[in-house]
Formats: C-alpha cells, structure tokens, sequence
C-alpha cells in the first residue's frame, strides 16, 4: 500500500467516521514520486495524521520482549 494513497485514505475516513486511529509511523513505505523521496512523502503523511487525525507510534513500540524471548504485541 502507497502511503500517500491507501495508508492516508484510510486513516483519514477512519478519522471522519468517529474511529480512534493509530498509525504505525514507520511502518508504512512508498517510492519516490513527483519529485519527493519515500522518507519525505511517509513524513509528510506522518505529519497530516499527526494533525489530529491519529495517535503516531513507533512499531518498536508495539511490542514487548516476554521471558521465552519472543515477541507478543501489546
């Protein structure tokens, strides 16, 4: 998914709709395009969300070491 196209759509009308969002702020990717690389496209998205449409959070995040080693999501 393009983030300047699937990833904003989405969060944007979830947003609208009353939804609480959270957005992976590193976790969504792109190709460079009119002139912007992929890291200035996913921040300018970032920034929009920012802007009162979702909760930002890193993917690190998301997850939580447990004794065994692995990961499960918090």
């Amino acid at each position: 998914m393009q983030t300047e196209h699937c990833v904003a759509a989405t969060f944007q009308a979830a947003a609208q709709r009353g939804y609480r969002v959270t957005l992976v702020e590193d976790g969504h990717a792109t190709f460079a395009d009119g002139g912007q690389t992929e890291d200035q496209i996913r921040a300018r998205i970032n920034e929009i969300a920012r802007g009162g449409m979702a909760q930002l959070l890193p993917a690190a995040s998301l997850f939580t070491d447990i004794p065994d080693g692995s990961h499960v999501p918090v």
